[in-house]
Formats: structure tokens, sequence, C-alpha cells
């Protein structure tokens, strides 16, 4: 798992932190849908969803 969490020190690092993250990042597209939004597009990287909203036909309905 200290490959997986970039920076992370190795006597830090430990499975919980990664099934946090997947629980929270789970509740929020669970949240997101049942409050109306169209659909949820997970990124692996902030660069990644920035390039996406840029390139996006209606940047106005992007909500990063």
């Amino acid at each position: 798992l200290v490959d997986v969490v970039n920076g992370a020190d190795s006597w830090r690092a430990s499975g919980t932190v990664v099934i946090v993250d997947v629980f929270r990042s789970s509740s929020a597209i669970t949240t997101a849908l049942a409050n109306g939004a169209e659909a949820v597009i997970p990124f692996p990287s902030i660069r990644d969803a920035l390039r996406f909203r840029n390139s996006a036909k209606h940047r106005s309905e992007v909500i990063l």
C-alpha cells in the first residue's frame, strides 16, 4: 500500500488509510447522484480532472 499512497512514509501508511478513502469517495458519489447529479466521473488525479473540465463542451456544467 505504500506504493499506492504517493509520498506516504512507510511507517505511517496502512490499509485503513486506503479503505477510509474508498468509503469517503463512494459516499460522496452516492450522495451526489441521490441529489440529482447526472453523472460522477472519478479521476486518478487533479490534473486529469482539470484536463477533462477544460476540454468539456459545456464547461459550466462541470463541477470539480
